[in-house]
């Protein structure tokens, strides 16, 4: 199958963004695939399987490097007028912005460390 001007989504031009290509792919071998899937019940449950788990590695891959990512900010080191976060779940989490150092060391002093 020949496209021309292929579009790709994002950087690393992992998929492609035409819907184009994927009816020309259809087109060519839909058929054929679908004699194969009927023909070969136990190749295509093989091919199911390591169809799922491709997808579920790249959901886990996707989930710890949003956790890697997370860890890294907290790892950051914060200019000295600021105070990150003592908890890490955004719920009950607040922001206070404060104008001058003595309000906010005044702040400071009064956050619930619990």
């Amino acid at each position: 199958v020949f496209i021309r001007e292929p579009e790709f989504q994002g950087q690393t031009k992992e998929k492609l963004a035409s819907t184009e290509a994927q009816k020309l792919v259809e087109k060519a071998i839909g058929d054929h695939f679908d004699h194969w899937l009927t023909a070969a019940p136990q190749q295509a449950n093989k091919l199911l399987e390591w169809v799922v788990d491709r997808a579920d590695d790249r959901l886990r891959r996707r989930q710890e490097k949003d956790v890697a990512r997370k860890t890294a900010t907290r790892k950051l080191r914060l200019p000295g007028k600021l105070a990150d976060c003592s908890q890490s779940a955004a719920d009950g989490s607040e922001i206070f912005l404060v104008e001058g150092d003595s309000a906010g060391g005044s702040a400071k002093q009064a956050r619930d460390r619990a």
